[in-house]
This record gives C-alpha cells, structure tokens and sequence, in this order.
C-alpha cells in the first residue's frame, strides 16, 4: 500500500473517499436487498432492514409499513432482521403475526432461497458491473511496440538508424525455477511469475558506486494504462561477477535468503546507462492499431536488432520519464460485450475462488486486506487508468463478498444454508424411514385381518364389522402417530455457541487484517 494514497488529502483523495464508500454501500445493500426481496416473497415478516452498524443516522418506517429502514454509521456491512430468525425478536406491540409468515414457519426450501439471495444479487450485480464496463466504454489496449516523444531517453548507437515509432526493445528472456535461472528458448514453457527480460548484456554501475552491479528487466505487466512511459516497466536487480549465465554474456539477479530477486534502493540523482537491443519497425506509422507492425530481418528472415543506450534518472521513488510510451489504442466491444462480462464473471470467481482456498490450507495470508487496502488499492486504480478498469475492480469485489459468505462457516449465509441442508437431508431420511415403517405396519395388520379364522367368527356381519373397527383403529393410529413425527433440529444451543464463535473469529480476522493495513501505511 502507498503511503501517499492515504496520506495525501486532496480533491482526488476526497473523490477516492466518497466513491469508495458509495461502491462499498451498493454492494453491501444491494446484497441485503437480496435477502430483503426474497424474504417478502414468501411474505416473511421483516422488522428491520440496515445498511451499516452502529448509531442509526437515518431511519425511516412507512405509516402503514412493516419493515423500519435505517443506516448505520459505519456502513461496512448490513442486516435484514426477519421474525422467526432470533428466539429474542418481537414485533411492535399490539401486532400479531401467524406462524406462517416467520422465517420458521415457511419450507425449507424457501429458507435456502432466502439465505441465498444475497449472494446471488452480488453475483448478478459483478455480470452487471462488468458488462456495463465492456458496453459503455472505451477499452484500451496496450501493446508492446513503442510511441516515441521528444527528446526520448533512448538514444540509437547505430548511424544508419534511429529509435521511432512502433519499435520495440528486444530483450533475453530468462526465468528462475527451483533455485536455477533458465534461458527461454522457443517452443519452451517458462514460469510467468518469474520471467526475466533481460535488457542488456553484462552489467552496469554508478559513477560512484562501482561495488554495485546491476542489470536491467523490462516488465510488460502495467499498474496502468494512464501514463505507459516504458520508465515505469523497467527495474534494475543487482547482480554480480559469480551471477554470469553459462557462457553467455548476461548475468542474472542476486537471489536473497527469501528467494526475491534484490532490487535497486531509489536515490535522488543515480543516473544509470546501459546498452540494450531494439527491433526496428518498417514504417513508424500504424495504419491498424489492432496489428503488430513488421520489422527489419535480414536475408535469412531472422529479425534484425540495433543497440541503442538507455539513460535512466532517479528522482528518489521512480525513474524520471524516458518519454518513449507504450503503444496504446482505444476499441469498443460492442455486442462482444455481454461474452466479455460473462468472461470477466468466469475469470474473477475462478481466481477469487481459489485464492480463498488457499487461505485454508496456509497460503496467501499476506495478500489478504481490508477495507484501508482495497480503499488503497481501488484508488491507485482510480488514478492511474480509465474508470472503466475502476468498475470491473468494483465487480471482482462483489464476486468476492458473495464467494466469502458462500463459506459454511458461523456467522455467514453459507452457514445458515449449511443448516438448513443438514436438517433437510437428516429430516429426509428419517420421514422416508418413518413412512416404510408406517406402511409395513399397516400390511402386517391387513394380513392379520385376513388370517382370521371366518369359520370361528360369530357370523359375517360380525366379521365385517370387526374389520371395520379395525381399519377405523388402524387409520387413527396412523394418523396419532404421523401427528407425533416431530422435525429433527441441530440443537439451538449449539447453533447459538457456533455463531458467537463465528462472530468473534470473523472479529478477531478483522482486527488482525486493521492492524495489518495499518503496518503496511508505516
């Protein structure tokens, strides 16, 4: 997290703030709602319906209205209060309301659907999200061919040719796997998360620090597509004499105890100079910006390079611009865009998913931020790229919260929809065992009916009569007994221990990620 995003109070710092708290209160009531809409439904009772916690600034109740609606002060969550979920709820003296409108008093089924609705109305939200995105925007695209400025800070070495438009630097890409660094040879798979691209051969120094080798890595991974001055993609690792790959002239990054590669300390007026390779374009204009442009090759129709030298300035936090940009252009989707929502939706739950999977089994912990983190993280989005790239942010957060309460764990819907299955199934079984029961008894009593002795009865009327009153005893029976079958239940106490158990680890898990986000502004 930046410390300047959350300590830099200006205009932009007042709008991140306001959208910030705006998105996260669409989300969190259009998630309530969820609950809310079907809840009434199935003509459940609902007495309260807040977005936020704590003191109510707001609170507004219909003259003839059931429902109370309110907002908290602090609107990081919400609640939908429906009688028939807490033992403890009342309603409004001088008012009664039948079983049959309670949260307990309707099917199960509904109760699942209930629970559910406000996961499904995040997940419906970030498909709406992400498609008005793709449909109401422009989208930018970014490739890896340059637009170059006045004055760029890469100068060409070689006479017949000078850096212009839609060239490209043209670097050797390596990657580190399992301790070892490998060179990237085509027709190879190479680890994405490690891959090096190397910018220039051997190494370079200060003027004044000639202890301190570096080499240069080219990164086509934006943090944003508002400035795409290639300064910002290019980092210096240190390296050294013992670091030379094989016998080649490249040399790797130094590996520190953590397995990070040890990257260059920013410092107000480190000026570095390096030599490095560039392809050069056929033509510097771009007719099509969605095709690559050719470049020089020589007889063979093996691309052709050209040194050219780089000069990076430091200006304390960042190099200085090269004034040599990414090449970036604008297209619409158009009706391409409800595929592309629908993509986003798949993409942003698959990895959403799995990374709180990975929380489970230990891994990822130090990913994991709170509301100060995804201010931080939202607002850095803000600024550095168009705001439609700020909406889809907003949708992969809604994937998020209702993936996070689809968890089965205290506290949380999936919990509750956890609850309602495992009574459902037990309470299945046993009523699917009770009418086998029922109905073997019944035969065994007709077959005993059947198995009377006529020729000792009185006479066949007294017969018929005598199964009559049977029959008339058997169905009684049947039905004393099917009104004794009483719905299995996990114990209330249970239920109640597990929640506050839920509650407070969900608390503490707060805490932990506060103070978190707290060492990370330090």
């Amino acid at each position: 997290m930046q410390i300047n995003v959350l300590a830099g109070f200006n205009w932009n710092t007042v709008l991140s703030i306001v959208l910030f708290f705006v998105a996260l209160g669409v989300l969190v009531t259009i998630h309530e709602f969820g609950h809310f809409l079907a809840a009434k439904s199935f003509k459940v009772y609902c007495t309260d319906f807040s977005i936020g916690f704590g003191p109510k600034i707001v609170k507004i109740k219909r003259k003839k209205g059931e429902t109370t609606f309110s907002i908290g002060i602090l609107p990081l969550g919400g609640y939908v209060s429906m009688l028939g979920e807490d033992d403890e709820e009342s309603v409004p003296e001088g008012i009664v309301v039948s079983k049959e409108r309670t949260l307990i008093g309707i099917k199960r089924y509904k109760r699942i659907i209930i629970m559910s609705a406000g996961i499904i109305m995040n997940f419906i939200l970030a498909y709406l999200i992400f498609l008005i995105s793709a449909s109401c925007f422009p989208q930018v695209q970014v490739n890896a061919w340059y637009n170059v400025g006045e004055n760029p800070g890469i100068v060409s070495l070689a006479s017949e040719v000078t850096f212009n438009n839609n060239d490209q630097l043209y670097p050797t890409t390596f990657y580190y796997e399992n301790g070892e660094f490998h060179e990237v040879v085509e027709g190879t798979e190479s680890n994405p998360t490690n891959q090096l691209n190397i910018l220039n051969e051997g190494y370079f120094t200060l003027e004044n620090d000639t202890e301190h080798k570096y080499v240069a890595v080219l990164s086509y991974q934006l943090s944003g597509v508002n400035d795409t001055d290639i300064s910002k993609n290019i980092y210096l690792f240190e390296t050294s004499d013992e670091n030379k790959f094989g016998s080649t002239n490249y040399y790797m990054p130094i590996v520190n105890q953590n397995g990070q590669f040890v990257q260059y300390e920013h410092k107000e007026g480190d000026t570095f100079k390096f030599e490095a390779l560039f392809a050069n374009a056929l033509s510097s204009e771009n007719e099509n910006s969605n095709e690559a442009p050719s470049y020089v090759r020589d007889e063979n129709g093996k691309l052709q390079t050209y040194p050219c030298e780089i000069t990076l300035t430091s200006n304390g936090t960042s190099f200085n611009a090269l004034n040599v940009s990414f090449y970036k252009y604008d297209l619409w989707y158009g009706a391409r865009s409800f595929e592309v929502a629908g993509n986003q939706w798949v993409q942003s739950s698959g990895l959403i998913g799995q990374a709180l999977v990975g929380l489970f089994i230990g891994r990822g912990w130090d990913q994991l931020g709170g509301p100060l983190a995804i201010f931080s993280q939202t607002t850095t989005i803000l600024e550095n790229n168009p705001f439609y790239a700020y909406l889809n942010t907003w949708g992969v957060i809604s994937v998020n919260l209702a993936l996070f309460n689809l968890l089965p764990f205290p506290g949380l819907d999936g919990w509750q929809i956890l609850v309602e299955l495992v009574e459902g199934s037990v309470n299945g079984v046993r009523k699917a065992k009770y009418k086998l029961s029922m109905k073997k008894k019944e035969e065994d009593e007709e077959k005993e009916i059947q198995e009377i002795d006529i020729s000792k009865s009185q006479n066949h009327e007294d017969t018929v009569t005598a199964n009559k009153d049977v029959n008339l005893t058997i169905g009684a029976d049947t039905k004393k007994e099917e009104k004794v079958f009483k719905e299995w239940e996990i114990p209330t106490k249970f239920k109640t221990i597990m929640s506050y158990v839920g509650l407070g680890l969900l608390l503490l898990l707060m805490i932990f990620v506060f103070i978190k986000d707290i060492i990370a502004i330090i």
